[in-house]
Protein backbone atom coordinates (compact mmCIF):
# COMPACT_ATOMS: atom_id res chain seq x y z
CA UNK A 1 0.00 0.00 0.00
CA UNK A 2 1.34 3.43 -1.01
CA UNK A 3 2.24 5.95 1.69
CA UNK A 4 1.62 9.66 1.24
CA UNK A 5 2.73 12.91 2.86
CA UNK A 6 1.11 16.34 2.68
CA UNK A 7 3.21 19.36 1.71
CA UNK A 8 1.86 22.87 2.27
CA UNK A 9 2.24 25.00 -0.88
CA UNK A 10 3.23 27.93 1.33
CA UNK A 11 6.48 26.08 2.01
CA UNK A 12 7.89 27.64 -1.18
CA UNK A 13 7.31 31.13 0.23
CA UNK A 14 8.40 30.35 3.78
CA UNK A 15 11.18 32.64 5.00
CA UNK A 16 13.32 29.83 6.47
CA UNK A 17 12.86 27.62 3.41
CA UNK A 18 13.88 30.47 1.09
CA UNK A 19 17.00 31.02 3.20
CA UNK A 20 18.22 27.46 2.47
CA UNK A 21 20.59 26.76 -0.43
CA UNK A 22 18.46 26.80 -3.61
CA UNK A 23 17.67 23.77 -5.77
CA UNK A 24 19.80 23.52 -8.88
CA UNK A 25 17.93 23.23 -12.21
CA UNK A 26 17.02 19.60 -12.89
CA UNK A 27 14.11 17.46 -13.98
CA UNK A 28 13.60 16.04 -10.49
CA UNK A 29 13.57 19.46 -8.81
CA UNK A 30 11.08 20.80 -11.34
CA UNK A 31 8.84 17.75 -10.92
CA UNK A 32 8.45 18.34 -7.18
CA UNK A 33 7.82 22.02 -7.86
CA UNK A 34 5.09 21.15 -10.39
CA UNK A 35 3.50 18.78 -7.85
CA UNK A 36 3.63 20.98 -4.76
CA UNK A 37 4.45 24.52 -5.86
CA UNK A 38 2.49 27.71 -5.16
CA UNK A 39 0.80 27.68 -8.57
CA UNK A 40 -1.11 24.44 -7.88
CA UNK A 41 -4.86 24.62 -7.27
CA UNK A 42 -7.67 22.47 -5.84
CA UNK A 43 -8.03 20.30 -8.96
CA UNK A 44 -5.13 17.82 -8.74
CA UNK A 45 -2.55 18.49 -11.44
CA UNK A 46 -4.50 21.15 -13.36
CA UNK A 47 -3.64 24.81 -12.87
CA UNK A 48 -2.61 28.10 -14.46
CA UNK A 49 1.09 28.96 -14.56
CA UNK A 50 3.35 30.82 -16.97
CA UNK A 51 6.79 29.64 -17.96
CA UNK A 52 8.52 32.90 -16.95
CA UNK A 53 6.67 33.02 -13.62
CA UNK A 54 7.75 29.50 -12.66
CA UNK A 55 11.34 30.10 -13.74
CA UNK A 56 11.46 33.25 -11.61
CA UNK A 57 9.87 31.48 -8.62
CA UNK A 58 12.60 28.83 -8.79
CA UNK A 59 15.37 31.35 -9.38
CA UNK A 60 16.32 29.67 -12.67
CA UNK A 61 17.06 31.17 -16.06
CA UNK A 62 14.49 30.58 -18.81
CA UNK A 63 16.99 28.34 -20.62
CA UNK A 64 17.56 26.18 -17.52
CA UNK A 65 13.81 25.92 -16.93
CA UNK A 66 13.17 24.88 -20.55
CA UNK A 67 15.81 22.15 -20.33
CA UNK A 68 14.37 20.74 -17.09
CA UNK A 69 10.83 20.97 -18.42
CA UNK A 70 11.74 19.00 -21.55
CA UNK A 71 13.00 16.20 -19.29
CA UNK A 72 9.66 15.96 -17.51
CA UNK A 73 7.71 16.41 -20.76
CA UNK A 74 9.63 13.63 -22.53
CA UNK A 75 8.50 11.17 -19.83
CA UNK A 76 4.84 12.08 -20.34
CA UNK A 77 4.64 13.39 -16.77
CA UNK A 78 3.38 16.85 -17.72
CA UNK A 79 1.62 18.65 -20.55
CA UNK A 80 1.51 22.40 -21.11
CA UNK A 81 -0.15 25.00 -23.28
CA UNK A 82 2.15 27.98 -22.84
CA UNK A 83 -0.06 30.30 -24.86
CA UNK A 84 -2.98 29.61 -22.51
CA UNK A 85 -0.58 29.24 -19.52
CA UNK A 86 -2.17 25.92 -18.55
CA UNK A 87 -0.30 23.06 -16.85
CA UNK A 88 -1.60 19.50 -16.51
CA UNK A 89 -0.03 16.54 -14.70
CA UNK A 90 -2.06 13.59 -16.12
CA UNK A 91 -1.41 11.17 -13.24
CA UNK A 92 -1.90 13.63 -10.37
CA UNK A 93 -5.60 12.78 -9.95
CA UNK A 94 -4.78 9.07 -9.59
CA UNK A 95 -2.80 9.74 -6.41
CA UNK A 96 -4.92 12.61 -5.09
CA UNK A 97 -8.49 11.32 -5.21
CA UNK A 98 -11.18 13.69 -3.91
CA UNK A 99 -12.37 12.78 -0.42
CA UNK A 100 -16.05 13.40 -1.14
CA UNK A 101 -18.52 14.60 -3.83
CA UNK A 102 -18.54 17.98 -2.08
CA UNK A 103 -14.85 18.38 -2.84
CA UNK A 104 -15.57 17.82 -6.53
CA UNK A 105 -18.42 20.33 -6.41
CA UNK A 106 -16.00 22.93 -5.02
CA UNK A 107 -13.73 22.42 -8.06
CA UNK A 108 -16.33 24.18 -10.25
CA UNK A 109 -15.08 27.53 -8.92
CA UNK A 110 -11.85 26.94 -10.86
CA UNK A 111 -13.73 27.18 -14.16
CA UNK A 112 -13.56 30.98 -13.84
CA UNK A 113 -9.75 30.77 -13.73
CA UNK A 114 -8.78 27.88 -16.01
CA UNK A 115 -8.45 28.93 -19.69
CA UNK A 116 -10.47 27.04 -22.30
CA UNK A 117 -8.12 25.36 -24.74
CA UNK A 118 -7.56 21.91 -26.24
CA UNK A 119 -5.39 20.87 -23.27
CA UNK A 120 -8.12 21.92 -20.82
CA UNK A 121 -10.72 19.79 -22.62
CA UNK A 122 -8.33 16.83 -22.79
CA UNK A 123 -7.68 17.12 -19.04
CA UNK A 124 -11.39 17.33 -18.14
CA UNK A 125 -12.19 14.15 -20.09
CA UNK A 126 -9.24 12.28 -18.54
CA UNK A 127 -10.08 13.41 -14.98
CA UNK A 128 -13.69 12.32 -15.51
CA UNK A 129 -12.52 8.84 -16.54
CA UNK A 130 -10.54 8.56 -13.29
CA UNK A 131 -13.49 9.82 -11.23
CA UNK A 132 -15.71 7.18 -12.87
CA UNK A 133 -13.58 4.47 -11.28
CA UNK A 134 -14.27 5.77 -7.75
CA UNK A 135 -18.06 5.51 -7.32
CA UNK A 136 -21.40 6.68 -8.69
CA UNK A 137 -21.85 9.58 -6.30
CA UNK A 138 -18.55 11.10 -7.30
CA UNK A 139 -19.23 11.02 -11.06
CA UNK A 140 -22.68 12.55 -10.54
CA UNK A 141 -21.07 15.44 -8.67
CA UNK A 142 -18.42 15.84 -11.37
CA UNK A 143 -20.93 15.87 -14.24
CA UNK A 144 -23.07 18.40 -12.39
CA UNK A 145 -20.11 20.69 -11.72
CA UNK A 146 -18.47 20.34 -15.13
CA UNK A 147 -21.46 19.64 -17.37
CA UNK A 148 -20.86 22.50 -19.80
CA UNK A 149 -17.11 21.86 -19.93
CA UNK A 150 -17.68 18.15 -20.63
CA UNK A 151 -20.07 18.97 -23.47
CA UNK A 152 -17.53 21.34 -25.03
CA UNK A 153 -14.73 18.82 -24.52
CA UNK A 154 -16.72 16.15 -26.37
CA UNK A 155 -17.34 18.48 -29.31
CA UNK A 156 -13.72 19.65 -29.39
CA UNK A 157 -12.55 16.02 -29.60
CA UNK A 158 -14.10 15.64 -33.05
CA UNK A 159 -11.21 17.26 -35.03
CA UNK A 160 -8.75 14.85 -33.42
CA UNK A 161 -10.96 11.89 -34.29
CA UNK A 162 -11.33 13.15 -37.86
CA UNK A 163 -7.57 13.52 -38.17
CA UNK A 164 -6.93 10.03 -36.81
CA UNK A 165 -9.41 8.58 -39.32
CA UNK A 166 -7.67 10.43 -42.16
CA UNK A 167 -4.30 9.12 -41.03
CA UNK A 168 -5.62 5.55 -40.86
CA UNK A 169 -7.12 5.82 -44.34
CA UNK A 170 -3.86 7.10 -45.78
CA UNK A 171 -1.95 4.28 -44.14
CA UNK A 172 -4.34 1.74 -45.67
CA UNK A 173 -3.45 3.11 -49.09
CA UNK A 174 0.25 2.44 -48.52
CA UNK A 175 1.74 -0.65 -50.23
CA UNK A 176 0.73 -3.81 -48.42
CA UNK A 177 4.23 -5.18 -48.90
CA UNK A 178 5.61 -2.88 -46.22
CA UNK A 179 6.58 -4.98 -43.22
CA UNK A 180 7.56 -2.16 -40.87
CA UNK A 181 5.54 0.94 -40.01
CA UNK A 182 7.19 4.26 -40.75
CA UNK A 183 8.82 5.94 -37.79
CA UNK A 184 7.46 9.44 -37.28
CA UNK A 185 10.02 12.17 -37.84
CA UNK A 186 9.28 15.63 -36.50
CA UNK A 187 9.10 18.19 -39.32
CA UNK A 188 11.29 21.27 -39.44
CA UNK A 189 9.76 24.72 -39.51
CA UNK A 190 10.96 25.00 -43.12
CA UNK A 191 9.06 21.83 -44.08
CA UNK A 192 5.86 23.02 -42.43
CA UNK A 193 6.25 26.47 -43.99
CA UNK A 194 6.76 24.98 -47.43
CA UNK A 195 3.74 22.68 -47.13
CA UNK A 196 1.52 25.54 -45.89
CA UNK A 197 2.61 27.71 -48.84
CA UNK A 198 1.91 24.82 -51.20
CA UNK A 199 -1.64 24.53 -49.86
CA UNK A 200 -2.13 28.30 -49.60
CA UNK A 201 -3.43 28.28 -46.01
CA UNK A 202 -2.95 30.81 -43.21
CA UNK A 203 -1.41 28.45 -40.64
CA UNK A 204 1.64 29.86 -38.85
CA UNK A 205 4.42 27.22 -38.99
CA UNK A 206 6.10 28.39 -35.77
CA UNK A 207 2.81 28.19 -33.85
CA UNK A 208 2.21 24.69 -35.25
CA UNK A 209 5.69 23.49 -34.24
CA UNK A 210 5.57 25.09 -30.77
CA UNK A 211 2.14 23.62 -29.96
CA UNK A 212 3.02 20.02 -30.79
CA UNK A 213 6.43 20.32 -29.14
CA UNK A 214 4.62 21.30 -25.91
CA UNK A 215 2.39 18.18 -25.96
CA UNK A 216 4.99 15.68 -27.16
CA UNK A 217 3.75 15.45 -30.78
CA UNK A 218 0.52 13.69 -29.88
CA UNK A 219 -2.96 13.77 -31.41
CA UNK A 220 -5.37 13.13 -28.59
CA UNK A 221 -3.90 10.18 -26.66
CA UNK A 222 -1.96 8.82 -29.65
CA UNK A 223 1.43 9.66 -31.09
CA UNK A 224 1.30 11.63 -34.32
CA UNK A 225 1.68 9.57 -37.47
CA UNK A 226 1.42 12.14 -40.27
CA UNK A 227 2.13 15.83 -39.64
CA UNK A 228 0.78 16.79 -43.07
CA UNK A 229 -2.60 15.29 -42.16
CA UNK A 230 -2.48 17.38 -38.99
CA UNK A 231 -1.80 20.53 -41.03
CA UNK A 232 -4.83 19.76 -43.18
CA UNK A 233 -6.98 19.36 -40.07
CA UNK A 234 -5.78 22.73 -38.78
CA UNK A 235 -6.57 24.14 -42.20
CA UNK A 236 -10.17 22.91 -42.01
CA UNK A 237 -10.61 24.26 -38.50
CA UNK A 238 -9.02 27.59 -39.40
CA UNK A 239 -11.57 28.18 -42.17
CA UNK A 240 -14.39 27.80 -39.65
CA UNK A 241 -12.91 30.20 -37.12
CA UNK A 242 -13.15 33.96 -36.79
CA UNK A 243 -9.76 35.41 -36.06
CA UNK A 244 -9.75 37.13 -32.66
CA UNK A 245 -8.28 40.66 -32.41
CA UNK A 246 -4.74 40.87 -31.02
CA UNK A 247 -4.46 41.53 -27.27
CA UNK A 248 -4.06 45.15 -26.27
CA UNK A 249 -0.72 46.18 -24.86
CA UNK A 250 -0.76 47.08 -21.22
CA UNK A 251 1.60 48.85 -18.86
CA UNK A 252 3.49 46.59 -16.46
CA UNK A 253 3.30 47.53 -12.78
CA UNK A 254 6.10 46.42 -10.47
CA UNK A 255 6.24 46.51 -6.70
CA UNK A 256 8.32 49.29 -5.20
CA UNK A 257 8.29 47.53 -1.82
CA UNK A 258 7.63 44.02 -0.41
CA UNK A 259 3.96 43.02 -0.30
CA UNK A 260 1.60 40.13 0.48
CA UNK A 261 -0.75 38.76 -2.19
CA UNK A 262 -4.41 39.13 -1.10
CA UNK A 263 -5.35 35.95 -2.98
CA UNK A 264 -2.72 33.34 -2.01
CA UNK A 265 -0.96 35.16 0.88
CA UNK A 266 2.45 34.73 -0.77
CA UNK A 267 5.23 37.13 0.22
CA UNK A 268 6.18 39.20 -2.81
CA UNK A 269 9.59 40.82 -3.20
CA UNK A 270 10.23 44.31 -4.47
CA UNK A 271 10.38 44.51 -8.27
CA UNK A 272 7.88 41.69 -9.00
CA UNK A 273 5.27 42.27 -11.71
CA UNK A 274 3.14 39.23 -10.88
CA UNK A 275 2.41 36.88 -7.99
CA UNK A 276 3.21 33.15 -7.66
CA UNK A 277 -0.50 32.54 -8.38
CA UNK A 278 0.08 34.17 -11.81
CA UNK A 279 -1.96 37.30 -11.08
CA UNK A 280 -0.43 40.50 -12.42
CA UNK A 281 0.31 43.29 -9.96
CA UNK A 282 -1.59 45.60 -12.33
CA UNK A 283 -4.70 43.42 -11.88
CA UNK A 284 -4.65 43.46 -8.08
CA UNK A 285 -7.62 45.02 -6.20
CA UNK A 286 -7.62 48.81 -5.66
CA UNK A 287 -7.07 48.26 -1.93
CA UNK A 288 -3.82 46.41 -2.66
CA UNK A 289 -2.57 49.08 -5.07
CA UNK A 290 -3.42 51.79 -2.54
CA UNK A 291 -1.60 49.97 0.27
CA UNK A 292 1.64 49.16 -1.55
CA UNK A 293 3.80 51.44 -3.68
CA UNK A 294 4.24 50.47 -7.34
CA UNK A 295 5.87 51.89 -10.46
CA UNK A 296 5.32 51.51 -14.18
CA UNK A 297 7.91 49.43 -16.01
CA UNK A 298 6.40 49.85 -19.49
CA UNK A 299 6.08 47.16 -22.15
CA UNK A 300 3.90 44.10 -22.20
CA UNK A 301 3.61 41.66 -19.27
CA UNK A 302 5.12 38.25 -20.02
Amino acid sequence: MARYRKIDTHTWGDEKFKALSPMLPSGQALWFFLLTGPFTGPIPGLYVAGKAAMAEALGWSNEAFDKAFQEVLSKGMVKADWKARLIWLPNAIKYNNPESPNVITSWAKELDILPECSLFYEAIISIRETICAINGGFIIAFDKAFGKAIAKASSKAMPNQEQEQEQEQEQEREPQAATHSKRFIKPTIEEVSGYCKERGNNIKPDRFIDYYESIGWKVGDHSMKDWKATVRTWEKNDKAKTTAPPPKKSVVLRLAEPAICPFCASQLDEGRSFCYCSRKIADMPPEFLAKYKTYEAGGVHV
